[in-house]
């Protein structure tokens, strides 16, 4: 699970770099950062994206100088509506 807190302005440019990566799910929540308002956008992606994802998210263009990024191991994954289990169900 790669973790981003973005300006809300740059979700367009978050979303389009991760797209570029083959990533087109991902969860977006309105947080507070030191009072500030923000976004966390929350993607689940197989191991061998996780530092393109991360890399995506870290460009200038999306997250400038301001942000962090964290990776978070999943244990496990299941797509309720499918019945999917793990890296299928990404």
């Amino acid at each position: 699970m790669v973790t981003a807190i973005i300006k809300p302005f740059l979700l367009d440019d978050a979303t389009e770099a991760l797209r570029d990566i083959g990533v087109h799910g991902m969860t977006v929540t309105e947080c507070l950062v030191d009072l500030v308002p923000k976004l966390r956008i929350d993607v689940l992606v197989e191991d061998d994206v996780c530092d393109r994802a991360v890399v995506a998210i870290s460009d200038d263009r999306v997250a400038g100088s301001i942000g962090e990024v964290w990776v978070t191991p999943a244990s496990g994954v299941w797509r309720i509506r499918t019945g999917e289990v793990g890296e299928v169900a990404i």
